[in-house]
């Protein structure tokens, strides 16, 4: 082999331009994809069948021990909305939760004033009551 036919041709600095400019053009013509597939879900308006409010006493989660106190409160909210709109599933909205857990878990608010949603599905949705002013 001669050494003529061992170098490889290599594409002058306007080519590589030209590349290059190529090639940003196909990477914007991609369309974006996500790391995992999200699940298609119309939003629907889910029929309320009852709303209310109601102010929840937070005395007997201060029964638990220690470091036991917000996780009984979040349990001790999903317990009495249960019980009064005779639901099978409660779901608490971040709002709550956070507000539950606010002042750490030793600490917890000793009342709550929240807005419950029953639904047709037979479901719970405890919402922050809007403060009245």
């Amino acid at each position: 082999m001669s050494e003529e036919e061992r170098v490889e041709e290599f594409p002058t600095e306007e080519e590589e331009i030209k590349g290059a400019e190529e090639e940003v053009e196909e990477v914007e013509e991609k369309p974006k994809r996500r790391a995992f597939a999200l699940p298609f879900r119309k939003k629907e308006e889910e029929e309320i069948v009852e709303e209310r409010e109601m102010t929840i006493n937070l005395r007997r989660a201060y029964l638990a021990h220690g470091y036991n106190i917000a996780p009984r409160a979040v349990r001790l909210v999903k317990k009495i909305v249960m019980r009064h709109l005779k639901v099978d599933e409660v779901k608490i909205m971040p709002e709550v939760n956070q507000l539950l857990w606010s002042r750490s878990k030793r600490k917890v608010v000793h009342r709550v004033k929240v807005k419950v949603v029953k639904t047709k599905d037979n479901i719970a949705k405890v919402y922050l009551a809007e403060a009245s002013s």
